[in-house]
């Protein structure tokens, strides 16, 4: 599974281009923006006991394969740094 992290859920042409090609593709995936998660979009789970991440039912930590950062400023780089 492929969880895509944007900095917001509005439009963004390149996160929606890519979730096209994925839904063309039936890849499974979940998109989750920091909006969201401020708003209580979503239900995230964060279990110390076996050191897990439940959003939204799906264990970010056991099913999730690949990590998408639409927008770097979501970790709070600038330009100058090099991804």
């Amino acid at each position: 599974m492929i969880l895509i992290v944007s900095s917001s859920h509005s439009y963004d042409q390149g996160t929606e281009a890519v979730i096209e090609w994925l839904n063309h593709y039936k890849a499974k995936f979940l998109r989750i923006s920091l909006e969201d998660i401020y708003n209580g979009r979503h239900d995230i789970d964060i279990r110390t006991e076996d050191e897990s991440i439940i959003c939204d039912g799906i264990n970010i930590s056991q099913d999730v394969n690949v990590i998408l950062f639409r927008k770097k400023e979501i970790l709070g780089l600038n330009s100058n740094h090099n991804l």
